[in-house]
C-alpha cells in the first residue's frame, strides 16, 4: 500500500562534487572528482553509500550543518542548480522573500 504523503521542494545552498573515483586507505575512502575536488570519509559514511558499490557518477553532498551525504546523480541534478561566485547572496534573499 502506498501512503499520500506531503510534498515539499527544494530551496536549500549545498556544497557538492560529482564522485569520478574512490580510493580506500587507512583514513577511511577519499571520494574524488574533477578539478582535484577530494573528501576522505569514515566508516559511517560509507555505510550509506550504496551497498552495490555504484556509487560513482554520484554526489558527494554537505549541507550548511555540516552533515554529509550521498545522492545518486539523476536526483542530485533534477534537484539543484549549480551556483557560481556571488550568486550564493542573491539566491538566499530570493529565497526569504518566498
Amino acid at each position: 500500500m502506498t501512503i499520500d504523503l506531503p510534498k515539499w521542494q527544494c530551496h536549500k545552498i549545498v556544497e557538492a562534487f560529482q564522485i569520478v573515483d574512490a580510493l580506500a586507505d587507512r583514513d577511511g575512502l577519499t571520494l574524488r572528482g574533477r578539478a582535484g575536488l577530494s573528501v576522505t570519509v569514515g566508516a559511517d559514511y560509507v555505510q550509506r553509500l550504496p551497498a552495490d558499490g555504484l556509487f560513482r557518477g554520484g554526489y558527494f553532498v554537505r549541507y550548511g550543518d555540516g552533515y554529509e551525504s550521498f545522492s545518486p546523480q539523476a536526483a542530485f541534478e533534477a534537484g539543484y542548480s549549480r551556483l557560481f561566485a556571488g550568486e550564493e547572496d542573491t539566491t538566499k534573499s530570493q529565497a526569504i522573500k518566498s
